[in-house]
């Protein structure tokens, strides 16, 4: 057989947190990371961004067959953002 192993990926799991208005933070557990266009857990950190005064971690889905790759010659990057209500 030639060329490399195929890599396995494990897992990623994130913390999540609830924020209320006035600052106030409460953890909620923690989350796996799945891709958003494909839904595979074949996920792998991709480095960081800044953000703000801040910097947020960001992600690359490494399934082969996902869907972003019929329109992109790379693959989907995406960031764990938060979400208000």
């Amino acid at each position: 057989m030639v060329g490399r192993k195929r890599k396995v990926y494990k897992l990623i799991w994130r913390l999540i947190e609830v924020q209320n208005e006035n600052g106030t933070r409460f953890s909620l557990g923690k989350i796996k990371v799945y891709c958003p266009v494909c839904g595979s857990p074949e996920v792998g950190e991709y480095g960081t961004h800044k953000r703000k005064n801040k910097r947020i971690e960001t992600f690359q889905c490494k399934n082969p067959k996902c869907k972003h790759l019929k329109k992109f010659k790379t693959p989907k990057q995406f960031v764990l953002t938060t979400l208000s209500f």
